[in-house]
This record gives structure tokens, C-alpha cells and sequence, in this order.
């Protein structure tokens, strides 16, 4: 059977049956959102777990096991006076401050790393150092500023004698301090991002609505093949009506963009393929996450959920432009010059 004879029947299919595909897409999306783990839940901040099983941090981690915190992370605490030694009020408080820090759920233990030398002269002064071990942050991503900030919360919190200060350091609170520093600029880049595309797309398509359209998509899958589609369904509605147009713009271009899916889609296969062997369990899940997304974008919203939406929003698809039909080939004054061309967006 054709192939292009194929995807032009799916097209029929999703014309016919426009508001059964767009009603069960609304309610395959509130039952995955409700039934469905959340990505949080089972993502990781953890970088470690790209790393193959013979790499010499995992054979480290092994050898730790006995002592239990091989699967913590350590958050350093620094206790200081810039002049003059530690008081017996200095340690009256940070006894106080390891005892509230060690009833947090996410702390597992404060270890005491000791005092530094004390200086011979009021002009140098003493730190205490502690290790504050709490669980892995998972894959949220705010959970490590929910931490930090718990942590310095409670530090806060604890009286503690004028002159002593008490910082968090490490890794991991630099990281929570860089994002405050830095802002909210990756949501912004994204969303001056997201205005661009918009903005070329209804370059391209004269039409808010088209651009609009062809962008949906893009949420749920990684395929950019809307554009091809879409500049297919305009050529053909300025000969056909529109559901003629969409169940012909499908047939036409149903195989160049199932052949890019189907490669795109092969390609995240092969590395998670690929990442059995090194023991990277995230780098596996990830391609397949990919795979899976592009198939579904390639054989369900580009072929189903994409041409339902442009027929039932009928003209509006071409708003604020207006779609110029092509004059057909029969001379002027002929019966059925116009025939068929009275309206080509119902």
C-alpha cells in the first residue's frame, strides 16, 4: 500500500473525528498529570549517577559504605570571630545551633570538625568547623535552595553571643547563592526565546494563529516538523477547502516527517542502547525518555492531534492575515470558474 496513501487516510481520520482526537487528548493529559510520577520525582540533582560503575568515585563510594555516608552530602558550616579566640558563650551557642540543626528531617548528622589554632594576639581570630551530612536533594529542582535556606533559617534562629558569625559554605551553597545572584535570567532567556520563535513563525506563516499552533506541539515533544506541515496545509487551502487541504498536506508530507522522527527517534535509542554497557542508568533513561517523546510526537500529535486542531479552528487559523485563494485555471467567464473557491477555510 502507498505510504503517502496512508497518512492521507489518517488525515481523513482526524478530520472526521476532530473533536473525538482533541477530546481525548485533553483527557490523556489530565488522567497522565493526575495518575502519572511527576518528573521531580523521580529525576536527580545527583551528577554522580552519569558516572559508569568502574569509574574510581563509585569504587570510593563502595569502600565508604560502612561508615553510612556514602549516599550524603556534605554541607560545610564555618563558626568564626574575627579577633580574639572562641568564648565559652561561642560554644555554649553552637552546641545549641547542632542541636537544632540535627532535628531538621533532612539532616542526618553534624560532625564536629574541631577549632583552629587560636591566635596569639587579640588582632587574629578562631573558627569552628562543622560537617553537616544531609540526604540526596533528589530531582527537584528548588530543592537545594529549600535546603540552604532551612539551614540558614535555623541558624537565624539560634541566639548566639555579638562578634560570631556562622556561614554555610560548600558546593552546594555556592550554587544556591550564584542562581540568587544571577537571577531569574534562564526563565528569561527562555521566554524572550519562545517570543522569537512566535515572532519568525508568524513571519512566516502570516498568521498569529498558525504560529501558535504549530508551537503547541513543541511542549510535549523535541520534533520541530510543525512548520513543514503547516506551510504544506496553507498551499494546499488556497486550492481546496481546508479539510481537503489538511487530509492532502498530510499525505504529502507524512513520510519526510515520519523518516525524521524515525531517525531522531533511532538516534537516542542507539545511545541508550549504548549506556547499558557503561552502567549509566540516567544516560539510558534519558535517551529513552527522548525516543519514546519523538515517536509519540511523530505518529500522534503531527498526524492526529495537529490537522484536528487546524479544522475545527477553520478561518481563525489564518488570523490576522487573510488567506489569498489562487485563481483557477479556467478562463474568465467559463461555468466553474469560481466553483469550489467560495470558501476554502469552513
Amino acid at each position: 500500500m502507498n505510504v503517502d496513501a496512508i497518512f492521507g487516510a489518517l488525515g481523513r481520520f482526524s478530520v472526521r473525528f476532530r473533536w473525538s482526537v482533541l477530546l481525548a487528548w485533553v483527557v490523556g493529559a489530565v488522567a497522565a498529570a493526575a495518575l502519572l510520577p511527576s518528573l521531580s520525582s523521580v529525576t536527580q540533582n545527583d551528577n554522580t549517577k552519569f558516572l559508569p560503575a568502574g569509574a574510581p568515585f563509585e569504587k570510593a563510594a563502595k569502600l565508604a559504605t560502612p561508615f553510612g555516608t556514602s549516599n550524603l552530602i556534605p554541607v560545610p558550616l564555618v563558626a568564626s570571630r574575627q579577633t580574639g579566640p572562641l568564648t565559652a558563650a561561642d560554644t555554649t551557642a553552637l552546641a545549641a545551633l547542632h542541636r537544632k540543626l540535627i532535628a531538621d528531617p533532612a539532616v542526618v548528622r553534624v560532625i564536629d570538625l574541631g577549632q583552629s589554632s587560636a591566635g596569639q594576639t587579640s588582632r587574629v581570630g578562631q573558627a569552628n568547623e562543622f560537617v553537616v551530612l544531609v540526604h540526596q536533594l533528589g530531582g527537584n529542582p528548588s530543592a537545594a535552595s529549600t535546603l540552604i535556606d532551612d539551614l540558614r533559617a535555623k541558624i537565624r534562629q539560634t541566639p548566639r553571643p555579638a562578634g560570631l558569625r556562622v556561614h554555610l559554605a560548600g558546593s552546594i551553597a555556592v550554587q544556591v547563592d550564584q542562581q540568587k545572584a544571577n537571577g531569574n535570567q534562564g526563565g528569561q532567556i527562555e521566554k524572550y526565546s519562545a517570543l522569537l520563535i512566535i515572532l519568525i513563525l508568524v513571519l512566516i506563516f502570516r498568521s498569529l494563529t498558525l504560529a501558535l499552533v504549530t508551537l503547541a506541539p513543541a511542549f510535549l515533544s523535541v520534533v520541530i516538523s510543525g512548520p513543514l506541515l503547516m506551510t504544506r496545509i496553507r498551499e494546499e487551502a488556497r486550492k481546496l477547502q481546508l479539510r481537503d487541504a489538511v487530509s492532502r498536506a498530510l499525505g504529502v508530507t507524512g513520510t519526510t516527517v515520519t523518516s525524521a522522527g524515525l531517525v531522531l527517534a533511532g538516534s537516542f535509542l542507539v545511545l541508550a542502547i549504548v549506556s547499558r554497557g557503561s552502567g549509566s542508568s540516567q544516560i539510558r533513561d534519558i535517551g529513552l525518555a527522548l525516543a519514546l517523546g519523538i515517536l509519540m510526537d511523530t505518529f500522534l500529535v503531527r498526524t492526529l492531534l495537529v490537522p484536528s486542531t487546524v479544522v475545527l479552528l477553520g478561518r481563525w487559523n489564518w488570523w490576522p492575515s487573510t488567506l489569498t485563494v489562487d485563481e483557477p485555471d479556467i478562463p474568465a467567464g467559463e461555468p466553474g470558474a469560481l466553483t469550489g473557491q467560495a470558501d476554502h477555510v469552513r
